[in-house]
């Protein structure tokens, strides 16, 4: 009887003790910090929801120079926008000839975005010639792959 009563004295004192250290854990547990590095960027393909007339700005200022150049093509962009301003600009493939004259136009778009950080947005330009096609029409957009 004695022995009962002590394991049931200690299975209490035990349960309590669990208790206690589940209340006390939690209450330190109420702040936690991480630190390291952030996870890459998730690139936007919806720039036109940034700069509605993104299409119409990159086709009149590079029509001219595809109808001249006549090579076909695709480069793909990656920009940051924030607010309207428009930074670090790459691009990637396509033909050489177009790329600086690409990065100079991105530079000049029209963009507002609401979000704090500046927010990586990523598009494919594609540069069609097709003769009796008017300059404009040989610049459109489209997501990557």
């Amino acid at each position: 009887m004695a022995h009962a009563a002590f394991a049931s004295t200690s299975s209490l004192l035990g349960a309590a003790l669990l208790a206690g250290l589940c209340t006390g854990a939690a209450a330190q547990v109420d702040r936690v910090e991480v630190s390291g590095q952030r996870l890459a960027d998730v690139a936007r393909t919806d720039v036109i929801r940034a700069c509605p007339a993104v299409q119409a700005q990159l086709a009149e200022a590079l029509g001219v120079l595809v109808a001249q150049h006549a090579v076909e093509g695709q480069i793909r962009v990656d920009l940051r926008i924030q607010g309207s301003q428009v930074s670090d600009i790459s691009t990637l493939g396509g033909p050489f000839v177009y790329r600086g004259p690409l990065r100079r136009a991105a530079h000049q778009l029209d963009c507002q975005d609401a979000s704090r950080d500046k927010q990586l947005y990523r598009f494919v330009v594609i540069f069609a010639n097709e003769p009796n096609r008017v300059p404009e029409n040989m610049v459109s957009l489209a997501a990557p792959n």
